[in-house]
Order: C-alpha cells, then sequence, then structure tokens
C-alpha cells in the first residue's frame, strides 16, 4: 500500500465510527465560521479574517463530513444487504453443472464423508477458490475466477445474468487469520476497479482488529463456520455432489500459483517446503 499523506489522512479519519466524524465536521465549521471571527472581532490587526476564516471552515470540514457520509453509507448497505449468499436463503432447484458431477470412484481411502472445518482447513487453496465459485453458481451468480498470475483482482468475480460488470469481488483465504493489512489491499482492489461490494472468505476467521476495520466499509466478512453453515442448507444431493467436487483427486497439495502444477512436499537446508515439479516456485510449508 502507499503511504502518501492524502492517503493516511483519509484512513485516519474512516478509522473512526461516521458519528464522530459528523462530530468533527460540525465543530471545526462552527469553529472557524463563528467563534473564531467573534473571538478576533475587535483585533486590529485582524482585518478580513472573516472571510478567510468561513472558506477555512468549508475547507476543513469538509472531509470529515465526506467520510461521515462514506461511513454511514457503509452501514446502511450492510443493514439492507447484508451479505449476497445468506444462510437462509433458498438454493436453485436446478441440477448441479457438468464440473460437479462425479468422476471415477474414490481416488483417496481417506476420502471425507461429510463436511467439517477440519476439511476446510485441508482443502489447498485453487480448490478452496473453486469450491466457493461453485457455490456461488449454484446460487444464481456466474462466478468467474482469477486466471493465474493476473494481479490486482479478485479471485471470484460474480455477474448477474449477462451483466457485463460484476456485482462483487470475492477474496478466499482458506488457512491463514485475515488480519488488517489485508482488508485494506482488498479495499484498494475494490476501489481501483469501481467494485461497490467486497466479500471476504476465510476458514481460520479474523483478527479482532480487521473485524472493527472491515465494518466501515461494503465489505462482508464470511468464516469457516458461515459457510459451513450455508452447505448445510443445501439440499442433500447438491451437498453430496458438492463434497465430491471439493475432494476429487489431490485436494491437498497446493497448486503452483504460477503455471498451475501441483506441487510436491520437499526437504531442503532450511526444512521442508513445497516445490513445483514444472517451474521453479517454492513455498515454505
Amino acid at each position: 500500500m502507499e503511504n502518501g499523506s492524502g492517503k493516511s489522512g483519509w484512513k485516519w479519519m474512516r478509522a473512526y465510527p461516521w458519528q464522530a466524524n459528523a462530530a468533527f465536521s460540525i465543530a471545526v465549521f462552527i469553529l472557524f465560521w463563528w467563534a473564531l471571527p467573534a473571538l478576533l472581532e475587535k483585533e486590529p490587526h485582524a482585518d478580513g479574517f472573516d472571510a478567510a476564516s468561513r472558506i477555512l471552515a468549508f475547507l476543513l470540514a469538509a472531509p470529515f463530513a465526506i467520510a461521515s457520509l462514506a461511513g454511514a453509507t457503509a452501514r446502511l448497505i450492510r443493514l439492507i444487504h447484508p451479505s449476497i449468499a445468506p444462510a437462509d436463503s433458498s438454493w436453485r432447484g436446478k441440477e448441479l453443472k457438468e464440473s460437479l458431477s462425479p468422476g471415477t470412484e474414490t481416488e483417496h481411502a481417506c476420502r471425507p464423508t461429510q463436511w467439517s472445518i477440519e476439511l476446510l482447513q485441508t482443502i489447498e487453496w485453487k480448490r478452496f477458490e473453486e469450491l466457493c465459485a461453485e457455490i456461488y453458481k449454484l446460487r444464481g451468480f456466474r462466478a468467474e475466477t482469477q486466471p493465474l498470475g493476473e494481479e490486482n483482482v479478485a479471485d471470484i468475480r460474480l455477474y448477474r445474468g449477462e451483466a457485463a460488470r460484476p456485482e462483487a469481488f470475492v477474496l478466499c483465504r482458506s488457512r491463514a487469520p485475515v488480519g488488517v493489512r489485508q482488508i485494506e489491499e482488498f479495499i484498494e482492489v475494490l476501489v481501483g476497479n469501481r467494485i461497490m461490494r467486497g466479500i471476504f472468505i476465510t476458514v481460520n476467521g479474523y483478527t479482532m482488529e480487521a473485524e472493527k476495520y472491515a465494518k466501515d466499509y461494503p465489505i462482508t466478512l464470511i468464516t469457516g463456520e458461515a459457510m459451513l453453515a450455508d452447505i448445510f442448507h443445501m439440499p442433500e444431493e447438491a451437498k453430496r455432489r458438492l463434497l465430491e467436487f471439493a475432494t476429487r483427486g489431490d485436494y491437498v497439495s497446493p497448486t503452483c500459483p504460477s503455471c498451475g502444477a501441483k506441487m510436491k512436499r520437499k526437504t531442503g537446508r532450511q526444512g521442508m517446503y513445497w516445490g513445483c515439479g514444472k517451474c521453479s516456485y517454492t513455498e515454505k510449508i
């Protein structure tokens, strides 16, 4: 992230509740529009201060007013439209897509037979992303996953019908807990692409600071528990077929983000790591 003074100032203001920014805006406006001119009214060297002070009243109060309006709007959006795919909404009655149809019989003797948090924690990053996309497809969205190597976009883009622009961006993190830094970066992606809705999905939850930070933005935070609740509301057949899709083949070894091949566990001088046999990409375990 950039750390320019303007951007840092905006982040500082947005960190406060919208009510606080509204109070700051009113206080600054009253100070420069009325209080200071009244205080210096009889000062001999204060000629022309009234006009300058009233200009400053607008200039200094405006950023707080804008931050307050942005925070209030984001809070209203969250109240009216808390989640694009709430757990209690109805599922589509159509058949599951070809991508969810079972392939060969069990390829792993220990293939899971039911959904659990432990299973979600085991699924590698790319399969988890594809799983989230399939869930949104079943919700009626057109869900497009991010091509390998493409940066500054979402993992999944959600469209309604034949719309040309995405309705929302989805970011998926299967294992590590999410902190403020990841939320900030996601906000930058949304702003840079002019997308008004973001959904962050992670299995292992969010830090308290990240949850507080996201409250004033149009971002829905989804945990592993919420994801499971959503899956459990599916029809039994859909639930079973989705489980087969999630656990088909090698769903544990991570996919190489550079070339898309499956990585293998290797041992080096500094311990165990994942290495791609097709390219030179490596990743710490």
